[in-house]
C-alpha cells in the first residue's frame, strides 16, 4: 500500500538525517590535506594546516626544485596537496599547507 511505503520512506529519511547530524557534530574540527585544483567539499573550509619561515631551494611551493626527492612515479609534492608562498607583512617568505577541515 503507498500509504504504508511513504511511512516507511519518512521513517528512513528521518533516521538518515539524524545519523548525518551526529555524523557532521563527531567530524567538527577533523581536517584533512587538501589536494590541489581541488574545492573543499561542501560543509568544509579550507585552512593553513601548518606554516613554516624561510623556505630553502626545494621547498616546493617557493619555486623550489627539489628533483632529486621525488617519489618512484616522479611526482613532486605540489602535484598532490595545495599549498603557497607568500612574503608576510615584513617580507619574510611563508610557506602554508592547505587543508579541508570540518565546520
Amino acid at each position: 500500500d503507498t500509504s504504508k511505503r511513504l511511512e516507511d520512506a519518512n521513517q528512513i529519511a528521518k533516521q538518515a538525517l539524524s545519523l548525518g547530524i551526529v555524523a557532521k557534530s563527531v567530524l567538527h574540527g577533523v581536517c584533512f590535506a587538501k589536494k590541489v585544483k581541488r574545492e573543499c567539499p561542501d560543509g568544509y573550509e579550507q585552512k593553513t594546516l601548518f606554516h613554516w619561515y624561510a623556505p630553502n631551494g626545494f621547498d616546493p611551493f617557493c619555486d623550489g626544485n627539489g628533483d632529486q626527492y621525488n617519489n618512484a612515479e616522479g611526482r613532486h609534492t605540489w602535484d598532490y596537496m595545495d599549498g603557497e608562498c607568500q612574503p608576510d607583512k615584513s617580507g619574510n617568505r611563508l610557506v602554508g599547507m592547505f587543508g579541508c577541515c570540518a565546520a
